[in-house]
């Protein structure tokens, strides 16, 4: 491996090419590279995208995401050891969802503080969250009926 000073890439006029962006994902191409399961039988999905600065939420943001589902369904989407539950209604429109991050709670009820620092998003048909310490759990979602969903441009939302 060659290490290379930044004033040597300065130097040679390298600039950088990649920007922070508030799409984190449009769901189209070969997306599911940045994404992966522990269940490849079902189709509840996660990434670390956000925590890479290139995905980071800008200040003030909402996260934002356009959701289909066949049949009425509870899709939860968690970050680290919180949750949110949102209700789909079903049929062929697309549904649009808005969250802050006051919108996923942990074991506690206690809403996440801010988007700085995430490490893990998910999405998933159900999900338990568990505190180790005093054996506390909290339930989101349940049994999918129908088809899995589509997705399409999850982003950042500063309004």
């Amino acid at each position: 491996m060659a290490m290379v000073m930044p004033e040597e890439l300065q130097a040679a006029g390298v600039k950088a090419t990649l920007k922070p962006s508030s799409i984190i994902e449009t769901f189209e191409g070969d997306w599911e590279k940045d994404w992966f399961t522990y269940r490849p039988q079902e189709w509840p999905l996660k990434t670390h995208k956000l925590y890479d600065p290139v995905w980071a939420a800008p200040a003030g943001a909402k996260l934002m995401l356009d959701v289909r589902s066949a049949a009425s369904n509870k899709l939860v989407i968690g970050i680290d050891q919180y949750a949110a539950e949102v209700e789909l209604s079903g049929g062929s429109e697309w549904q649009k969802i808005t969250l802050s991050p006051a919108d996923f709670i942990d074991v506690a009820g206690e809403g996440l503080p801010s988007w700085n620092g995430v490490m893990e998003l998910r999405f998933g048909d159900k999900e338990t969250l568990k505190d180790k310490q005093n054996g506390q759990k909290l339930d989101f979602g349940g049994i999918w009926q129908g088809a899995p969903p589509e997705f399409r441009d999850l982003r950042w939302s500063v309004e």
